[in-house]
């Protein structure tokens, strides 16, 4: 696989940002210090941080060390890399890992590059973040956007409740006849 692909896919599973997103990336966005990848929300105009996974850090040190602070990490050159070409390489992958035997135009069981970013919240609430955190970190405008994703934590209430240490505060207390 290309190193610009391998990049995009890891970058997007990493932060859970947009195809656009992740393709606006430049050199100066990425702190490898702090490990955070200032992100532009094409959809609302807004920016929020994202996190750089441990897997992803020697594939942006590698990548950024010819590049100016105003080249697009994906790209390579001060010119944002199209849409449609990560598309062209991804979409026939994806095809012949996922999508064998389904219709075209079935858009709820196919998978598309958009999957990597429900991907990502999908693992961080498998792993159970709270709502809130995945929220902020998918940079959605509104909660409900994001409560698709507490199914994936059926559990959570009765982890939270397990984890109280009422009971063993309550135990030491006198009886009372």
């Amino acid at each position: 696989v290309n190193e610009y692909i391998l990049l995009f896919t890891k970058i997007a599973l990493s932060t859970g940002a947009r195809l656009t997103s992740v393709l606006t990336i430049t050199k100066a966005d990425v702190n490898l210090n702090q490990e955070t990848i200032t992100i532009k929300n094409h959809k609302s105009s807004r920016t929020y941080t994202g996190h750089i996974h441990s897997s992803l850090k020697p594939l942006l040190e590698a990548r950024m060390k010819n590049l100016s602070p105003i080249d697009y990490i994906i790209s390579g050159t001060p010119n944002v890399m199209d849409r449609t070409s990560i598309n062209k390489v991804l979409q026939p992958i994806f095809d012949e890992l996922f999508n064998k035997g389904l219709p075209s135009d079935d858009r709820k069981r196919r998978v598309v590059i958009h999957t990597l970013r429900h991907t990502f919240a999908s693992l961080l609430a498998i792993n159970g973040t709270p709502i809130f955190t995945i929220k902020k970190l998918m940079d959605h405008s509104d909660i409900n956007q994001t409560m698709r994703y507490a199914k994936l934590q059926p559990e959570a209430g009765a982890n939270a409740v397990k984890g109280l240490e009422i009971w063993v505060k309550l135990d030491i207390l006198p009886l009372v006849n």
